[in-house]
């Protein structure tokens, strides 16, 4: 057997370094607005949550078994045997592999492994895992992989693994698959589906960048294409537009680009576009089967007739909080404060005109009316001081129009 124990204290400073790293990623969306797209703070708190999941073994074990089960019968594929009874939070019992690294390339060739059909295998095990099961390795660099009898491929480490919802396979199902058929149109509308933006960015924005990326790669020969490459390119566009995208195509391009690494070192002909079209192709085609879509349709009658069957309730609740007199209706204008601000601006300038006018006007009448009292000069002191305020609140006027012009 092989036995993987845990590093007393590890948890500890795992979290303080976590916590560090947060902080980094705040400061850096704060005060590095160009960064927020990338969505700093959402990569960090998606990999503390991983990394901690990693800390307790029985969830590793747990995805071990799991996995194990996606693939029985499965010849290509071999999975360690778990000993559960002899495994805890901090120790995990398996079977020890007997195998060669994958990455021992001079091995593999001495002892005649079919290095192409191995590559071949670990891609389609990564896209069946994907998108058949929702359920991959998010690690799976070749320390995790070992070559046995038969080029199967036995895995190893199942700390880090990443889960996807059917909507979230079926919306990548999409970008592989029209990534794959070279159609930028709709490779925009997939990757506006798999963003987390406030503001939705038009698929008409995207097409260009789209379009530029699918011809940087149109002449590259089908072993030079790096998958992983070009969805990289087209997560940097998004920030370009100030797209804000999810932690998960994080590791979904990074598997990806691992699994491209291993691949080339495999020295194996193939691009995992083409090899992942079919599978993303059989989930997109699966939503046509009529019976999949009774029951999809059965689903939705169950939740239609929930709220129907709520209505009544819901509008006796309106009119009891009416008849009480506490039915309230909240309204938020959006967009109107700047015409707020020029109304009230345009409103204090109009009002302080006509307190000039009245004061210069008033002044005059008291000076032409020969009114007796004292004077400054021949002004008489009341007008005198109506002509200084009508002056004041005249610079008054020029300052604000002069420095708020707009």
């Amino acid at each position: 057997v092989l036995l993987k124990v845990q590093r007393p204290n590890i948890a500890e400073d795992i979290q303080l370094d976590a916590d560090i790293m947060r902080g980094i990623a705040e400061l850096a969306e704060r005060y590095s607005p160009q960064l927020y797209p990338a969505n700093p703070v959402g990569m960090v708190d998606e990999l503390a949550e991983q990394i901690m999941k990693e800390l307790d073994f029985r969830q590793e074990a747990n995805s071990m078994t799991h996995y194990a089960r996606l693939f029985a019968g499965d010849p290509t594929i071999h999975i360690p045997k778990l000993y559960q009874e002899l495994s805890t939070k901090r120790v995990i019992t398996m079977e020890y592999l007997e195998g060669i690294n994958i990455s021992d390339t001079k091995r593999l060739i001495d002892e005649g492994y079919d290095r192409p059909l191995i590559a071949r295998r670990g891609a389609i095990i990564e896209f069946k895992a994907i998108f058949e099961h929702g359920f991959f390795h998010a690690d799976p660099h070749p320390g995790n992989i070992l070559i046995m009898k038969d080029n199967v491929i036995g895995l190893l480490d199942f700390g880090l693994m990443a889960g996807l919802t059917l909507r979230d396979r079926e919306r990548l199902a999409k970008l592989v698959y029209f990534i794959a058929v070279r159609d930028e149109r709709r490779v925009a509308r997939a990757l506006n589906e798999l963003m987390q933006s406030e503001e939705s960015i038009s698929a008409e924005d995207l097409e260009p960048a789209m379009s530029d990326i699918m011809k940087q790669y149109a002449d590259v020969p089908t072993r030079d294409l790096h998958l992983a490459a070009m969805l990289y390119a087209m997560l940097r566009s998004i920030i370009a537009h100030h797209g804000r995208f999810r932690p998960e195509l994080i590791w979904i391009t990074k598997s990806i680009a691992t699994q491209e690494d291993v691949t080339r070192s495999l020295d194996a002909d193939f691009n995992l576009a083409d090899l992942g079209k079919p599978y993303a192709q059989k989930l997109l085609t699966r939503r046509l089967n009529p019976l999949t879509e009774a029951k999809e349709f059965t689903y939705w009658v169950a939740d239609a007739l929930d709220v129907v069957r709520e209505i009544p309730y819901d509008l006796g609740v309106i009119f009891r909080q009416a008849k009480k007199g506490k039915f309230k209706i909240e309204f938020e204008h959006v967009g109107l404060e700047a015409m707020r601000k020029t109304i009230s601006r345009a409103t204090n300038r109009l009002s302080l005109t006509i307190l000039i006018a009245a004061l210069l006007i008033s002044s005059s009448m008291v000076v032409i009316a020969g009114v007796r009292g004292p004077m400054v000069g021949s002004i008489p002191l009341l007008a005198f001081f109506g002509y200084i305020f009508a002056v004041f609140f005249s610079i008054l006027l020029a300052i604000s129009v002069w420095f708020h012009s707009d």
